[in-house]
């Protein structure tokens, strides 16, 4: 899990943005300084100036050159790069380890508005308002580890973070997420568990 802000320090500058040019390659080829390291998280602006990049976040998953990395199957799309234009960048060493126990991501099924008549007692609409859905998870408290502060501090705050699940040999899944609730199981004999709920911010995102 991300800090809830990301150090201006490690802010890179975006100098080009392209497609792999690599037959039969979904990758976005991005030129920016500093260098990121793969497993990193990048956030770019929301006038970058492409609109399957902008405002969203990324994992980098293979270094191309000096100053190039790819993001794993992300499209760039058409787009004219604002000059100028910073990613927030998130080292991998600044993320925090969350050990837990369990994890599940739901998605919410797309409500509905009643419009019924008469004619057709059934009829609705599309909801307006859709939710990207929650992230649910579990585990037990350590007051001495650093994912148990953490977390009780994300819920405090209630910012924004983003949240990479490493999937052995098969890449990550990475969401924005904003943790909402922590509860506590107290059992007479066993440990004190915890169980948390996080509202998505926008689809969870499979790369590699």
């Amino acid at each position: 899990m991300t800090p809830s802000k990301a150090s201006t320090t490690n802010d890179m500058t975006i100098t080009a943005v392209a497609d792999s040019a690599v037959v039969g390659t979904v990758a976005a080829l991005i030129t920016a300084t500093p260098q990121p390291a793969v497993g990193d998280v990048v956030t770019f602006p929301v006038d970058l100036g492409f609109p399957n990049l902008n405002g969203k976040s990324f994992i980098v998953t293979k270094l191309t050159a000096a100053t190039g990395f790819e993001l794993g199957q992300v499209v760039a799309g058409t787009g004219t790069l604002k000059a100028g234009s910073k990613a927030s960048h998130y080292l991998d060493s600044e993320m925090v380890c969350l050990c837990l126990n369990s994890l599940s991501i739901n998605a919410d099924t797309p409500g509905t508005i009643s419009v019924a008549t008469y004619c057709d007692p059934t009829a609705t609409l599309p909801a307006s308002v859709t939710s990207a859905g929650t992230l649910s998870f579990g585990g037990y408290v350590d007051t001495t580890s650093k994912d148990y502060p953490a977390l009780l501090a994300a819920v405090d705050d209630g910012k924004q973070r983003v949240i990479k699940i490493m999937l052995p040999n098969n890449g990550y899944i990475i969401a924005p997420v904003t943790i909402s609730q922590i509860t506590w199981d107290l059992p007479l004999d066993g440990a004190v568990g915890f169980a948390g709920t996080a509202s998505l911010g926008s689809k969870p995102r499979h790369f590699w």
